[in-house]
């Protein structure tokens, strides 16, 4: 296939994107409610579960929705994926709902409303492919330049500043874990967008499989997953998962999106018009979100929780703050 006809199949194609990402965090919502059920049906013991089809059936549609929505990285930017997740709360609180695990707060109905309108205004308005091709020479000269330099430098520095502060328990606040997870969001985001891009660039036969930047990329991915894994594995355990939910959800996207206009420059040819329809509808997701949760951080109730973002970001891939509650339910 000749170069000039990658970039319309790499990035023009918006529905694909889209219906990939939301479809991956419907997915992802019935999988964890599946795991939930299985684990209240248990006998007790950490480990009853195992032997539940609804616990297995969920792990395999776990990892369908999560695939989905790594894939959507390949045909959309950073910003236009990274705050459907929203999506992925929604569909968990009206299956909660239906299934009479929850009661119907009025702060659920208008979290409901305000999440599905941002994430209609994202999709419409957040720029959904890069001008420039990604190719592994072009992510090298991104790495080269000076604001990827400058924006690096002062993401080291304020991960390892994070660091010393949580291993010396200075200040032991969730905030603390929740910028830990943001900066590591960062760059699983741009490593999701990256690896991707690669992928689909070489399928379509220009091959960049054996480019360097892709296994640098692809580690740095897995690396980022696992210790936001790992941190919001901590932070569940401290704080309670409910309490973690919407500001991880928050801190991820905002770290995701500055990160996806740093490396990517997603923004460069969208009007002023559009972009602020586009922070309107993040701040639509957000204030959704935040409603939605609000009274099950009260009662530290389970809510089914989703990254796809990131690999949503957005989040790590696997539903740590989810399989924290359940530790707690068995």
């Amino acid at each position: 296939m000749a170069n000039d006809t990658i970039p319309t199949l790499l990035y023009g194609d918006r529905k694909l994107a889209a219906g990939l990402s939301v479809g991956g965090c419907l997915i992802i919502s019935i999988a964890t409610c599946l795991q939930k059920a299985a684990h209240l049906k248990s006998d007790v013991g950490h480990l009853a579960f195992l032997r539940s089809h609804l616990w297995w059936s969920g792990t395999v549609l776990l990892f369908v929705g999560e695939t989905a929505s790594f894939c959507a990285y390949a045909f959309s930017t950073v910003a236009f994926l990274t705050p459907i997740p929203a999506i992925s709360i929604v569909v968990s609180t009206m299956l909660l709902l239906f299934f009479k695990m929850d009661y119907l707060h009025w702060t659920h109905a208008l979290g409901m409303a305000a999440a599905v309108s941002g994430v209609c205004l994202v999709v419409v308005f957040a720029p959904s492919f890069d001008h420039q091709l990604i190719t592994g020479e072009y992510i090298v000269s991104r790495f080269l330049s000076w604001d990827v330099i400058v924006y690096l430098i002062l993401e080291v520095q304020a991960l390892c500043i994070l660091l010393y502060i949580y291993h010396k328990k200075i200040f032991q606040h969730y905030a603390v874990i929740l910028l830990l997870v943001a900066i590591l969001g960062s760059v699983t985001a741009f490593c999701t967008r990256g690896v991707m891009a690669l992928i689909l660039l070489s399928a379509m036969g220009d091959m960049q499989l054996t480019h360097s930047m892709f296994y640098i990329l692809l580690i740095c991915l897995f690396a980022s997953v696992f210790f936001q894994a790992d941190f919001l594995q901590q932070a569940a355990e401290m704080f309670g998962p409910c309490r973690l939910v919407a500001g991880s959800y928050i801190s991820i996207t905002v770290s995701s999106v500055l990160a996806g206009e740093v490396f990517y420059h997603e923004f460069n040819s969208s009007s002023i018009l559009h972009i602020l329809l586009f922070i309107l509808g993040c701040l639509l997701c957000f204030s959704g979100v935040l409603l939605v949760t609000w009274e099950r951080r009260k009662a530290q109730e389970l809510l089914p929780f989703t990254t796809s973002g990131a690999i949503q970001g957005v989040c790590p891939p696997l539903d740590v703050l989810q399989m924290a509650e359940v530790q707690q339910v068995t």
